[in-house]
């Protein structure tokens, strides 16, 4: 707290104006020490994302080349479903001092400092721009490379070396031994989509149809029959009938 006498109130409101003061500060973990008693969880969330957006802007803003940072995370539900699962993203808004500018290096130390800190967020979600709307986190090739893994990195120089020598046979024969260098560059996009679909048809024909379940049903029954016919031996002994019943039934 300033105290200045009154007749030099707005003296003293200029001046400080004039340095660019009093700025406005960004809400941090303090935020996270009045909690009201019956919050929601919705707002306890909030509050603590607003919280960790605080404390990114302030650590962003102590750069020296940085005036002043805005950071927003987009920070999705979790779900105990491994296909629906969403990774975070975030963005940086920086206002530079008067003349100066942040190198590539300086970009890639923002986009790492706020990917480490959230969980799940990786430094090619993040999206830096300053105060005049210019992009300041593109996919160039230091990016990229920075962001394969080894594996990765031993892929792509496996293809160069492959392409360089590909090229170097093709023309040694016409330019002779040593007369001839390549050189190749391979740009190799690792994103991987997969994809699960499930049909059902209840409603298709019996050709491409296929047997899920098949009952099979038999019955037998004996019944003796009374002698008929003329009068004799042969008409005196009964004989048996034998019937039997099959049902199949094809689901």
């Amino acid at each position: 707290m300033i105290l200045v006498p009154l007749e030099m109130v707005y003296d003293a409101r200029l001046k400080l104006a004039a340095q660019g003061f009093p700025r406005g500060g960004n809400v941090g973990f303090e935020l996270m020490e009045n909690q009201k008693m019956g919050t929601s969880q919705f707002i306890e969330q909030v509050n603590y994302q607003r919280a960790i957006e605080g404390e990114l802007a302030r650590t962003i803003s102590s750069i020296g080349v940085v005036q002043a940072a805005k950071v927003h995370l987009a920070i999705p539900k979790q779900s105990v479903f491994v296909r629906e699962k969403q990774t975070p993203t975030a963005s940086v808004l920086l206002n530079l001092n008067s003349g100066r500018t942040l190198d590539k290096q300086q970009v890639n130390a923002v986009n790492h400092l706020v990917s480490s800190s959230v969980p799940g967020l990786t430094a090619n979600a993040m999206t830096v721009v300053d105060q005049t709307g210019q992009l300041l986190s593109g996919s160039d090739k230091s990016t990229e490379t920075a962001s394969l893994d080894p594996e990765q990195m031993k892929y792509v120089k496996e293809i160069q070396e492959s392409i360089k020598k590909r090229v170097e046979s093709i023309l040694t024969p016409m330019l002779g031994d040593g007369n001839i260098h390549a050189q190749a560059t391979a740009d190799i996009y690792f994103t991987r989509t997969e994809q699960a679909t499930e049909s059902y048809k209840p409603n298709s024909s019996p050709e491409n149809s296929s047997v899920r379940s098949l009952h099979t049903t038999e019955s037998a029954s004996m019944e003796p029959v009374t002698a008929t016919g003329i009068p004799g031996a042969a008409s005196n002994q009964a004989v048996k009938n034998k019937g039997a019943a099959r049902n199949t039934v094809h689901r």
